[in-house]
């Protein structure tokens, strides 16, 4: 996994990825039986929590201080971004378990984990798909009455969301921002999507200009994210660093882009 982009747990990243790591999810359902129709219908329950193992190993000179670090985190309380260059739809994750097996040398650590989540997001090819602005599946009405659809400026007041259900925050609080609504899932309890940011519960958001802001002298336009981008290719189409671009928008986390985001490209 050395050529891929580190695996990063709350505050720790791996200098060298672990050199196994095991996906492994199951999907609960309950069968009904009907005797009066001879037969019988599984329903669906929804996907249970994933769970990811692995083992590596730290050497060289820092070897106990990167086990040290590792185990910092661990015993920190509660979950944390947790970010893994293949099983990407995993976004928020618990250490569980951590085991270390030690050689009597100076330099060498071999360690196994334990990680469990119940925060999967779909694929970056299937996730929120949205419609045409307007339609029922993009639109939602705020406390005053009025309604908020895709492409709307709305001011922030309050956490974004992983999830239109609510999972940990995982930015920090928003406070009188104003942000493009990029998603809208009207049955979910935070369903507004603000830029790259999340989702919002409504009594957090109020409806501002539903013009278009004008850019500031530093913008050069605006980009839509679609299925498969990444920063580093929308970066490269418009020869800007990637790193620009997420800063340009606030994006805390640049793996994760939705289709559908209007992106505001910086001059340089």
């Amino acid at each position: 996994m050395s050529s891929l982009s580190s695996m990063r747990y709350k505050d720790f990243t791996w200098t060298y990825n672990p050199k196994t790591c095991k996906y492994s999810a199951t999907r609960s359902y309950a069968k009904h039986k009907y005797p009066e129709l001879c037969g019988s219908e599984l329903e669906d329950m929804d996907p249970d929590a994933v769970v990811i193992t692995g083992e590596g190993e730290f050497s060289g000179t820092d070897a106990y201080a990167r086990w040290t670090a590792l185990q910092a985190v661990f015993a920190k309380h509660g979950a944390g971004e947790f970010y893994h260059p293949v099983f990407t739809d995993v976004h928020l994750a618990l250490m569980t378990k951590l085991d270390a097996s030690m050689e009597p040398r100076d330099d060498y650590v071999a360690y196994s984990f334990e990680f469990v989540s119940d925060d999967v997001i779909q694929p970056v090819n299937t996730i929120l798909q949205v419609p045409n602005p307007g339609s029922s599946a993009t639109s939602v009405v705020d406390n005053t009455g009025r309604t908020i659809v895709v492409g709307d400026v709305v001011v922030c007041n309050g956490y974004a969301y992983y999830t239109s259900y609510g999972a940990n925050p995982h930015t920090s609080l928003l406070t009188n921002k104003s942000e493009v609504v990029t998603h809208v899932n009207y049955k979910g309890t935070h369903p507004i999507c603000v830029g790259s940011l999340g989702w919002m519960k409504l009594s957090d958001v109020k409806l501002g200009n539903t013009a278009a802001t004008a850019p500031s002298t530093n913008i050069k336009g605006t980009y839509t994210v679609h299925a498969g981008d990444t920063l580093w290719a929308i970066g490269k189409k418009y020869g800007i660093p990637w790193k620009n671009i997420a800063s340009a928008n606030n994006i805390k986390n640049p793996n994760l882009i939705y289709p559908g985001t209007v992106l505001k490209i910086p001059t340089a």
